[in-house]
Parts: structure tokens; C-alpha cells; sequence
């Protein structure tokens, strides 16, 4: 195909992923997902394509196949699909729990073994970005961290483990934000859908720091441990964030209200997170302090996660 001999041409970084096999299989749409991701099985593996012909999509692949962890989901080749055979696909893993946010919203409540687990495992791939990569994921939302079932720990029908993931594909416009500020080019930006997310929660406001609200600054790993506290108070409760502040105000104005209202950093109060650990508890109001220089560092929200499960 063009895409092919295009990327045989241009991109030989790539050709250790190429996937012949991808133009043989037939593409379903992501269920919840953006308009360009899609679902194939090969060999019997389902796994999820992203396809674009714009430019910058292939050194946005480049820069995303770099992060290994256990918990960010992984590049596993690239390809052409049967039936977009002029854009580029790129491949990574499928979890078959959905999203975060669709996995609580069809879960009554969980054990807090699981709980901790969850939010470890998120901790954990921002505690890899940050030391390993000097990198804020910048999106820490229900909607960007996948669950999968553990079936090597789930020794039985009624013992189900479940565990969770960053989605790399978040971070494939981070190399062309860094760039854009040296030189004006292209920038590879996924198509988005006009629906709500799959999981209910249809706004990102709630889970950005204070400082990020009003004026949208690049992500920081203070910002990413705010979020990461709301997501784990979002876990232990079930309920979205500032949820009595979106019932009275509505979804508008609530953001609104939100992003000029800075002070207002507390998405959950203290008597929702009823049986969490005083130390938990402790640290997730420290991360949702104004001040980012004042949160702290997510070696220490994972070190008391850690301790907790130990």
C-alpha cells in the first residue's frame, strides 16, 4: 500500500514494528473511544488501532513506543487496515475491563484490597514517568486509565483480580507540544467524539490542578498528583468529583465556577472517604493543596499505597 511504502521509505526507526497481518483483519469501532481508534484480533488477540494519515502521527508513534511499563498500556506494531489502507495504524494492547470510569460506573462497590491496587497501579506508571522520562502524563481522568483482569492472579470464577493502566495513546501529542515551542509545524491531534465519555464523568476540570483550570498550562507532576488524588478519591467513593457543586451549578457553570474559584481544591469531603487509612486520607488532602510546591512528590503518595498493601 502507499502508507506502506511510505513508511518503508521515511520511517526505517519503524520497521521492526511493521504488522503485515493487520491489512487481513476487519476493524470494529472502539466502544466509548475516539473516532479513530478501532478494535481488530489477530492471531486470536484483540488488540486497538489508532489510524491517521495527518502528519506528525508517525514521530508520535515514535515517542510513545519508548515507555515500558507494566502499567502503561504498550505499542505492539504498526500497520495499514484493510480498510484505511492511506493511513498508518498503530497498535497496542486491548484491556477487556473498558475504562475506569466505565468499570465503576457498572461496579455496586469495591473490596478496598482493590481499591488500593487501582490506584497503586496508576501511581506507580506516573512514578516511571516522572523519574524515568521527566514527564507529566497531564491526564490523569477516568477515561485515560484502562482496567484489565488479572487472570494470573484470579485463581478462580469467583477470585477476580483487576489492575490497571495509563493509556499511552494520551501521550502522543506530548513530543509536538515540547516542539511547537521551537518551530511551527503540524501538530498530530487525535479525532475526538462529541459524546460523553464511557465514563459519565463528560469533563476534564474536575481532576486538573487549580493552576491548569483558568489558563490550560502544560502539565507539571505536581498537577499529575492532584489529579491522581481525585482519581483515587473517585475510587474509593464511586461518585464523581464535586458532585453536589455540578448538581446545584450544572456542567457549565461548575466549570466555570471551578476555574475562578482556584481555592476551591477539595473534590470530595472528608466524610466520603469514609474507612480509607488516616495515612491515605492524610495524603490526598496534602495533594490537593493550592500550592503545588506544597503537594507532595508521587514517590511519596506511592510509598504510602505501598505501605498500606504490604
Amino acid at each position: 500500500s502507499s502508507a506502506a511504502s511510505r513508511l518503508v521509505a521515511s520511517r526505517p526507526d519503524l520497521i521492526e514494528l511493521w504488522m503485515p497481518s493487520l491489512d487481513q483483519v476487519k476493524p470494529n469501532p472502539l466502544k466509548g473511544g475516539d473516532k479513530d481508534l478501532k478494535v481488530v484480533t489477530v492471531h486470536g488477540h484483540k488488540l486497538v488501532v489508532r489510524t491517521s494519515s495527518a502528519s506528525g502521527f508517525l514521530d508520535a508513534v515514535q515517542f510513545i513506543r519508548r515507555f515500558r511499563h507494566p502499567h502503561i498500556t504498550s505499542v505492539v506494531g504498526v500497520g495499514c487496515l484493510q480498510t484505511s489502507q492511506s493511513e498508518v495504524a498503530v497498535v497496542t494492547e486491548f484491556l477487556d475491563q473498558g475504562s475506569l470510569g466505565a468499570y465503576l460506573s457498572r461496579t455496586v462497590e469495591l473490596v478496598p484490597l482493590t481499591r488500593l491496587r487501582l490506584a497503586l497501579d496508576v501511581g506507580r506508571a506516573l512514578q516511571y514517568l516522572h523519574a524515568t522520562h521527566n514527564l507529566a502524563y497531564g491526564g490523569v481522568h477516568p477515561d485515560k486509565i484502562l482496567v484489565y483482569r488479572d487472570h494470573a492472579a484470579s485463581f478462580d470464577e469467583n477470585t477476580i483480580v483487576v489492575r490497571a493502566k495509563l493509556n499511552v495513546f494520551h501521550l502522543m501529542t506530548h513530543e509536538q507540544r515540547h516542539q511547537q515551542r521551537h518551530q511551527k509545524r503540524h501538530l498530530y491531534q487525535p479525532k475526538r467524539t462529541c459524546c460523553i465519555p464511557s465514563s459519565g464523568v463528560p469533563n476534564f476540570v474536575p481532576f486538573l490542578a487549580p493552576e491548569r483550570r483558568q489558563r490550560m498550562d502544560p502539565p507539571t507532576k505536581p498537577s499529575d498528583v492532584f489529579a491522581l488524588a481525585v482519581v483515587v478519591g473517585m475510587i474509593w467513593t464511586n461518585e464523581r468529583p464535586h458532585a453536589a457543586l455540578y448538581d446545584q451549578q450544572g456542567l457549565v457553570r461548575g466549570d466555570v465556577y471551578l476555574a475562578t474559584h482556584p481555592e476551591e481544591t477539595f473534590p470530595y469531603l472528608e466524610g466520603k472517604l469514609i474507612g480509607m487509612a488516616p495515612s491515605l486520607s492524610r495524603v490526598l488532602w496534602q495533594c490537593w493543596h493550592v500550592d503545588p510546591a506544597a503537594r507532595p512528590t508521587i514517590d511519596a503518595v506511592v510509598a504510602t499505597l505501598e505501605q498500606l498493601l504490604s
